[in-house]
């Protein structure tokens, strides 16, 4: 009988453990941005295989469904199946509680070598026509705030990728884009390009990259373990 019972409670505790387990699965949502984030790339990208990580030190195990970037923003703060989104930089006016930084991302212009852009502040811009993706945010401050008082000339496309090659054919003068996206796109995918073009050695915006979690119970227990 008392080994029916150890038998019994040991059964019971799987169970419960197994449930508890089930119940512990961070659900967010991301975006094709390789190499940090990207369902074909190995563990997801740089930011996935990070946060899984980070995670699972708590105890907690990462799934993640990768969408288009305004629908991975929506999804993700506004669906319940969905506890927030990520990568996010750190900006004013976010509905959503941010974890703690994570990685960061260098951004700037990609040119054509040998024919880069001249620039110290963003009213230097006015002279170029510069490439950004659209729903993106580029620095956040005087270089949006002049793309949307129209101070800029700016070209808006779906992904980076077209970006580039739009820069390497001379039909704009520059794009923004972060540093690393640039070297893995040229390498992965455009590799006809190398040595056409480079990243401007002056940098418009350093980014920490962050969660953005729901403003609930579960999405600020999600910052804290991240925080730990």
């Amino acid at each position: 009988m008392k080994s029916l019972v150890n038998a019994t409670a040991l059964l019971a505790f799987v169970i419960g453990s197994t449930a508890a387990t089930a119940s512990e699965t961070v659900r967010l949502t991301s975006l094709s941005w390789p190499p940090y984030t990207d369902a074909d790339l190995p563990e997801g990208g740089s930011n996935s295989a990070l946060l899984k990580a980070a995670l699972a030190e708590a105890g907690l195990t990462l799934e993640i469904s990768f969408l288009p970037w305004q629908r991975a923003v929506n999804q993700g703060l506004h669906d319940d199946a969905f506890s927030g989104y990520f990568p996010e930089y750190a900006s004013d006016g976010l509905d959503c509680v941010l974890s703690p930084a994570y990685d960061s991302s260098t951004v700037g212009f990609v040119e054509r070598t040998g024919d880069g852009i001249e620039w110290e502040t963003v009213s230097d811009l006015q002279n170029y026509t510069i490439g950004v993706v659209s729903g993106y945010v580029n620095d956040g401050g005087p270089f949006d705030q002049a793309v949307a008082d129209g101070t800029l000339s700016v070209d808006g496309v779906n992904d980076d990728l077209l970006n580039i090659r739009k820069v390497a054919g001379g039909r704009i003068d520059a794009a923004v884009i972060d540093r690393n996206v640039l070297e893995h796109l040229v390498e992965t995918a455009a590799p006809e390009l190398a040595g056409k073009v480079q990243f401007n050695d002056r940098i418009l915006k350093e980014h920490t990259l962050h969660v953005c979690l729901q403003d609930t119970d579960a999405g600020r227990k999600i910052a804290a373990a991240l925080a730990k």
